[in-house]
């Protein structure tokens, strides 16, 4: 059974009630407050919390039916007191409704609801997904940005196997070869000719007016583009499998984690006017954003078509691990934040975001399926502090300390923020660490900063981390003729391949 955080999808009422039975005076409104709190392939279980209230009538239908009133659910509803309670025997993987009101007697207050979808049955996965113990495990992984990404002369940068291959294992002065990252991370910022985003919070070029979302359309050619043969996963898997030959068989398998390209209320996010249908259909209906269902229903046909094409591929070296949302803050309503109202906010722009909508209604999802959720959040981004309630299982910060001079970027206040909430560190490695390059010696300190503290502080060996490597970093150092960036490759590897948590 998985979790679905009761404050993801709590629907406060605070309205008229109806009478039900005799017309005994009230000393107030009987009023709920509901919310979902687990859900299982047959059960669901609610919270319920009641105001002038001694119970609540309640019931579960699927999402097609009609909504009950008042008076049928004081008649057919289950009779339920505040807490946590079951309704069971539903049916997996379907949507419900489950429907409420509280009574206090014989008054009846509204009708009050919360959507929520059973679990999949054993046989929904495929055989390798079947196959796990539970969501897979990983030491490090490296980004990989790939569908707009161009080289000097304009043309689109294809992940070949050979540009791929270094990734995969690494060969020491003395010859012998090590594998380096467990898993592979696929991600970009915009379609395929820049026009719509895969990421929320970004602009037009020059313009303050956020630049509009990605549809069906730019998602699908995502995944055709990274499963295409002879690139990307393909070219991963090939590589993989060249150096198992070489080495014998890494000890776990290697990953790929898939981006889950941000999908916003609004076409322009930040703008309520625009479109809430401008995304595509699913099984030939056309979604609208301004449904909660409908913007879940988008996640999960992008998380279904991509653990299809994976099952489709076949591939002998590599599986599917898990997703990334690629936003890099996940703001909230989480209590006991300073904010607005009673429920304190965390973050930015909440209101047009909705994160809440989505998670952990859409980890709960990938979960299902054996699959991990992984994200990488700016330093303090919104959301770091709530992992667990939003259903996140692999988080590494940014530090943002290697473009930053400023103060509030001190590498000491970064270790001791994700020591206290549990955090992975996310590397971060371009080409302004390249010698020779303008204040390269200013970065190549602040490299060291990173390296080093990890050490220092106990990180290395102890929490996960990932590798930003812009474009192609990783390869330009690897070829650099300067030996003072072979040194810096060579340590990298070495921490890399050596990493303690990596299984033996």
């Amino acid at each position: 059974m998985r979790r679905f955080f009761p404050l993801l999808l709590i629907l406060g009422c605070l309205c008229l009630s109806c009478k039900h039975g005799s017309d005994a005076p009230r000393k107030g409104n009987p009023v709920l407050r509901m919310g979902v709190d687990s859900v299982g392939g047959s059960i669901v279980v609610l919270n319920l919390e009641l105001l002038n209230a001694e119970y609540a009538f309640c019931k579960a239908v699927p999402a097609s039916e009609a909504a009950p009133s008042a008076e049928a659910l004081g008649k057919s509803g289950i009779r339920l007191e505040a807490g946590r309670q079951r309704l069971e025997g539903l049916s997996p993987e379907t949507d419900y409704v489950a429907y409420a009101c509280a009574a206090a007697d014989e008054v009846l207050g509204s009708v009050q609801s919360v959507s929520f979808r059973t679990m999949v049955s054993e046989a929904s996965l495929y055989d390798w997904e079947r196959s796990r113990n539970g969501i897979p495990d990983f030491a490090d992984l490296v980004l990989l940005y790939g569908l707009w990404r161009r080289d000097a002369s304009g043309k689109v940068l294809a992940w070949s196997e050979e540009r791929i291959a270094p990734l995969v294992s690494w060969t020491d002065g003395e010859g012998r070869e090590h594998w380096l990252f467990d898993a592979f991370l696929a991600l970009e910022g915009c379609n395929a000719d820049g026009s719509r985003s895969f990421m929320i919070g970004t602009h037009e070029n020059g313009s303050s007016q956020a630049r509009r979302a990605c549809t069906k359309a730019d998602a699908q050619a995502f995944i055709d583009w990274w499963m295409r043969s002879g690139n990307g996963f393909s070219a991963l898997d090939k590589a993989v499998g060249d150096a198992a030959t070489r080495m014998g068989a890494p000890a776990v398998r290697r990953y790929a984690i898939m981006m889950m390209p941000d999908i916003p209320v609004n076409e322009r996010y930040d703008d309520r006017s625009s479109s809430t249908t401008y995304w595509g259909e699913v099984d030939g209906v056309k979604l609208d954003f301004g449904r909660t269902a409908d913007r879940l229903r988008a996640y999960q046909w992008y998380v279904d078509e991509v653990r299809r094409r994976f099952d489709e591929a076949g591939f002998s070296n590599l599986e599917l691990g898990g997703f990334y949302p690629m936003t890099e803050e996940l703001p909230t309503t989480r209590a006991g934040l300073p904010g607005q109202g009673e429920v304190g906010m965390d973050g930015w722009e909440q209101q047009y975001k909705r994160w809440d909508d989505i998670f952990p209604a859409l980890s709960d999802y990938i979960h299902q399926y054996k699959q991990s959720v992984v994200w990488i959040p700016y330093r303090n981004a919104a959301g770091y502090r709530y992992t667990s309630e939003l259903g996140l299982d692999y988080v590494f910060m940014q530090p943002n300390r290697l473009w930053n001079s400023d103060a509030r970027y001190n590498m000491a206040d970064f270790f001791e923020t994700i020591s206290a909430f549990g955090l992975g560190m996310e590397l971060e490695f371009d080409d302004n660490i390249l010698s020779g390059r303008a204040n390269s010696d200013t970065y190549q300190a602040r490299w060291r900063e990173y390296v080093d503290g990890m050490r220092e502080n106990g990180v290395y060996g102890s929490r996960r981390f990932a590798l930003y490597q812009d474009t192609d970093s990783f390869n330009h150092f690897r070829l650099s003729g300067n030996a003072r960036d072979r040194e810096i490759y060579d340590e990298l590897c070495e921490l890399v391949s050596g990493n303690p948590l990596k299984a033996k």
